[in-house]
């Protein structure tokens, strides 16, 4: 009997079913200056042309190029399809240390009003 993983290589369609992404070492995410920069280096180090990439996530290769080069920014929406397409979570893993960084205003709202709630009870 045939695993669905035997048969996927069997018909050669383990191209349009990737592996779970990778995490990129902690070292490399904090030397990435962008998310455009990410972007490229995660496209770069998958060894892919941009044009399966931008297939694989049901992108044209232009948008994928403006995004690379930092034309378009990164929807969050993006982030998750991409990082599956070049088996890779380095963008991911930058946006979340970007955040982690540099709240946003709600995340500093929410966490000013926790302290006066505190010291409230």
């Amino acid at each position: 009997m045939d695993t669905a993983g035997n048969t996927q290589q069997a018909l050669g369609l383990e191209a349009f079913w990737p592996r779970k992404p990778i995490n990129a070492p902690e070292k490399l995410v904090r030397q990435i200056d962008s998310e455009a920069q990410a972007v490229a280096v995660a496209i770069k180090a998958s060894g892919q042309k941009l044009a399966s990439i931008a297939h694989a996530m049901g992108k044209s290769e232009s948008y994928l190029s403006r995004i690379r080069s930092g034309q378009r920014p990164v929807p969050e929406k993006f982030i998750k399809p991409f990082c599956r397409a070049v088996g890779n979570r380095l963008l991911e893993q930058y946006v979340e240390m970007i955040h982690a960084l540099h709240p946003t205003s709600a995340d500093r709202i929410a966490a000013l009003a926790a302290i006066l709630t505190d010291l409230a009870a």
